[in-house]
Order: structure tokens, then sequence, then C-alpha cells
């Protein structure tokens, strides 16, 4: 459900060909991703780094990626918009399309920009929003063997009035 911008921030035309690739800080990218008005759509955002890490075409070295499909890439290093926070400082996580790594760097280092839109997204937080599904239940499954596929019976989550993320984890007591 993504597209993809073909050409990188200050490249434009067949084949990317016009203008230069631009380099940025991390501020300065994700200002530009709110500015972009391109193919009459004004969605555009700095993609998170799972979208990023996923243009790698790991049968490629420098660049790592589709040249076909994405023109005058380059072995360049692309800003993502997750940030990174083990480190302390400022950073957020960046793709190198010259080996296909993932890493995080400082948010005042100039890096490539690509752009993306559409995917999947949360709306912005409701107050008057419920958020708290009714209840529910699967089945007990009881004598299963460890490490056996198990698959669940089927159940409709209701009570919910705005989109969220629903996350299932463990067992009672577990």
């Amino acid at each position: 459900g993504l597209t993809w911008k073909q050409c990188s921030q200050g490249q434009s035309g067949n084949a990317c060909a016009t203008g230069t690739l631009a380099t940025m800080g991390w501020s300065a990218a994700l200002s530009a991703a709110n500015a972009e008005n391109f193919a009459g759509a004004s969605d555009w955002r700095l993609p998170n780094a799972l979208e990023l890490k996923s243009l790698v075409e790991t049968a490629c070295y420098s660049p790592t990626i589709n040249e076909t499909v994405f023109p005058a890439t380059g072995a360049a290093v692309y800003w993502s918009s997750t940030p990174q926070s083990i480190t302390g400082l400022a950073s957020s996580w960046v793709v190198d399309f010259e080996q296909g790594t993932i890493g995080a760097n400082t948010r005042s280092t100039n890096y490539a920009v690509r752009l993306v839109r559409g995917g999947r997204s949360i709306d912005n937080f409701d107050v008057n929003g419920d958020y708290t599904p009714n209840a529910f239940a699967f089945t007990a499954q009881n004598n299963v063997p460890l490490n056996s596929l198990r698959t669940s019976n089927a159940i409709n989550v209701a009570g919910i009035t705005t989109v969220t993320g629903i996350g299932i984890s463990g067992a009672a007591g577990s």
C-alpha cells in the first residue's frame, strides 16, 4: 500500500536525470516531506526505517536498489523517520544503499531523502474515542505439545470507535 516517489529529493524528470541529489539534516528532511506537493498529492512523508529498508535489493551492490525502478539513487545514505534513542544522542535510523545496511546517525548529518505516501496509519488520538474493545475470549486448547502451531477460534473485535493497534500475546498465567 505504499507509493514511492521515484526520484530522490533534488532530482526529477525522465530517469531522475534533472537536478542533483539533495542532502539535508533530519529536521530539514521532515520539513521537506511536509512541504512536498508532487503528482497532485500533499501527503508525502519520510518513510520509517522498515519501509526504507524494504527497498534494499540484496542481489545488487553499490547501489543496493533496483535502479530501473529508482534511477540515479547511487550509493547514498537515506534518512528514515524513525528516531533512535539508544545512544542518548538525537539520532535517527538511516539506510545505506551502498551496502544495503541500516544504522543510526546524528540528526545534524546530511543525508539523501526519498519520500513515500500511503501505507498503514493510525488515526490521531481522539479524546472522545473508545479505545477499549468489548470483552472477548479464545477457546482454551489443552494438552497442546510445546512448539506446535495451533489456530485459535475466530473472533470479532468490537466496541472500539477509532483505528487502533491490536496485539495478542501470551496465555493466562504465562
